[in-house]
């Protein structure tokens, strides 16, 4: 039965010449990963209040705001990242859409994935086609499409390939969109050369507002407001998104990434917290609050001596809220949440890959662990 990878480093290996025998061991084989998605935890969320008005300074007027507003708001504030962290996790690691190279030899297909329990292909090298369901709904649902992947070692090196297609994600309630076909290979000869290759195509956000597929040289074409596919790089300044369901959204390149920042009303927020009923119950209004879900979205590949990784599509999530509340006009409340290291909250590397030679003695050269 397959168990989830928690960390996989490389062996340290020292191969002294000997005399062939019929009893020894043979080459050690190289490594490879697949998995539909890296997952890696963020930063946290900071809440700082401020109190104010005419009666912000008497602790009897003041503590049930606090009490009924206030602190349920931060509370769920301060767990959104793990929900997020735990929802993707438990869909998608937890539930085996991953895997890792065989102990004896195992051949990648000559082309595209193999059939898996079939021809020597069992659940630890292969995964897929298979369709995810996550849904922490209001807070996130992922899921429609499908998965699929290998990993794989022989003589001549190691091998790993993996593809998401059609996901469609949703975050704190707006509909976020088609996240597209996200693939990725990478492999180590034994030759001691490394390489790896990502494409994104056919991914369609807030309602066609944004759309990204890959170059042939594997740098990211963006098209925004329907317009034509333009090199990400050029989008160097906020561009207004025409975005239908939002307040308001932007995209910008940012990093060699493309950035999204889109408004939520506060009553988007609280909904989809699951406390929309905190105001009423106070008699407190919305004051000028601003709520900004922040995405970073693009593909990427990593190599180095012995060792590389892939994946087909990066997707950042982030959150910045401000929330001023007035309460029958006479107690100010200000609550500022987010990170003040600018840390995303969750970090999703769809269609992920990496291999490893067998003679690599770097840990930081394996596969990062599933968290």
């Amino acid at each position: 039965m397959k168990r989830a990878l928690i960390v996989l480093v490389a062996t340290s290996l020292t191969v002294t010449a000997s005399p062939a025998s019929a009893g020894a061991d043979p080459a050690p084989l190289n490594t490879s990963y697949a998995a539909a998605a890296k997952i890696t935890p963020g930063g946290g969320i900071t809440p700082q209040v401020t109190t104010g008005g005419a009666l912000g300074g008497l602790l009897d007027f003041l503590t049930p705001v606090l009490d009924q507003v206030v602190t349920p708001l931060t509370a769920q504030l301060l767990s959104l990242p793990s929900t997020l962290v735990g929802s993707l996790v438990g869909g998608l690691t937890e539930a085996g859409y991953y895997a890792n190279s065989p102990s004896s030899a195992q051949s990648p297909p000559a082309s595209g994935y193999p059939t898996c329990a079939s021809d020597g292909w069992n659940s630890d090298d292969c995964y897929g086609p298979l369709v995810p369901a996550i849904s922490a709904a209001p807070l996130l649902t992922l899921g429609t499409g499908t998965l699929q992947g290998y990993a794989a070692a022989d003589s001549t090196g190691s091998f790993g390939q993996a593809q998401t297609a059609g996901l469609m994600l949703s975050l704190l309630g707006i509909n976020v969109g088609n996240l597209g076909v996200a693939s990725s290979a990478s492999q180590c000869l034994a030759s001691h050369v490394c390489s790896s290759s990502s494409t994104l195509t056919g991914l369609s956000l807030l309602a066609g507002a944004v759309a990204a597929k890959t170059a042939s040289d594997g740098s990211l074409l963006v098209s925004l407001n329907s317009g034509s596919y333009v090199a990400l790089s050029t989008v160097s300044s906020p561009v207004t998104l025409s975005a239908a369901g939002v307040l308001s959204a932007t995209a910008q390149s940012v990093g060699g990434a493309l950035q999204l920042k889109i408004g939520l009303s506060l009553h988007d927020l609280l909904g989809a917290l699951g406390i929309a009923d905190v105001l009423s119950s106070l008699d407190a209004t919305d004051s000028g609050s601003a709520v900004t879900l922040t995405m970073t979205i693009g593909p990427g590949t990593k190599t180095a001596s012995d060792t590389t990784s892939a994946w087909g599509l990066e997707v950042g999530i982030g959150l910045t809220a401000n929330v001023q509340l007035s309460v029958l006009g006479l107690v100010t409340v200000g609550l500022v949440a987010t990170d003040p290291t600018g840390a995303n909250l969750v970090d999703l590397q769809l269609g992920y890959t990496s291999a490893v030679n067998a003679t690599n003695t770097d840990p930081s050269g394996a596969p990062p662990a599933l968290t």
